[in-house]
């Protein structure tokens, strides 16, 4: 926060006290900050009929399983997505899903779940399964008619996946990158000797990266 005041300050932005140039009132200001936003969101969602669930899931630094939540509501055809949560889950599967998404959308007076109508996510089957995925818990338990959005990016990555994996060369040339990757990346004896190798050559030194990732397309390409 220190360092930001200095760049505001030399790009001219603002001048400011060095009273306030500490991390104790960052805090205090960033608190500020986040209950006027949380009651202005609050207001807007008490008016709103109905909404839909964006959600996603990943893992943190230490292995743990984290869902993030936000809904999007319309009001008078203004569209508005709202940040519920990143809620920790006891496990992966679709009833920890459900259970985040419920603890994200119950917040003091505000009950959300009933009112929802739509759920957006990836294609994976632990939220699109009909029999006991995530949707299939919220067709049960909260609105049989809630309808099921997948990711369009996340279905054509799968789509992708399949039909690269129908050409032998394809898993051929995967698996030797990816041997090639673990090696330079699990030894610094081998990176270090590959080092010497491109610089005995004359050439910039280039280490193999991971095949496949979040940008699949480019990774793979």
């Amino acid at each position: 926060c220190v360092s930001q005041c200095e760049v505001d300050e030399a790009k001219e932005i603002v001048k400011l006290n060095v009273t306030y140039r500490n991390d104790k009132a960052a805090y205090v200001f960033v608190q500020s900050i986040f209950f006027d936003q949380r009651n202005q969101m609050d207001v807007r969602l008490q008016k709103a009929n109905f909404f839909s669930i964006i959600t996603d899931g990943s893992q943190d630094i230490s292995t743990q399983e984290q869902e993030c939540i936000y809904v999007r509501s319309s009001q008078k055809g203004i569209v508005s997505v709202d940040f519920m949560g990143l809620e920790r889950l006891s496990r992966g599967n679709a009833v920890g899903i459900f259970n985040a998404i419920s603890k994200a959308l119950t917040h003091e007076d505000l009950e959300l779940l009933p009112r929802v109508i739509a759920l957006g996510s990836d294609g994976a089957s632990v939220n699109t399964g009909e029999k006991g995925g995530v949707i299939a818990l919220l067709k049960e338990k909260v609105n049989p008619e809630i309808v099921l959005i997948k990711c369009l990016a996340h279905s054509l990555e799968l789509v992708f996946k399949a039909a690269a994996k129908t050409c032998t060369l394809y898993g051929k040339v995967n698996t030797l990158l990816g041997e090639l990757f673990s090696m330079y990346h699990k030894s610094s004896l081998q990176k270090s000797n590959l080092e010497e190798t491109f610089k005995a050559l004359g050439m910039k030194f280039v280490q193999p990266l991971r095949v496949g990732g979040t940008r699949w397309v480019t990774h793979l390409l």
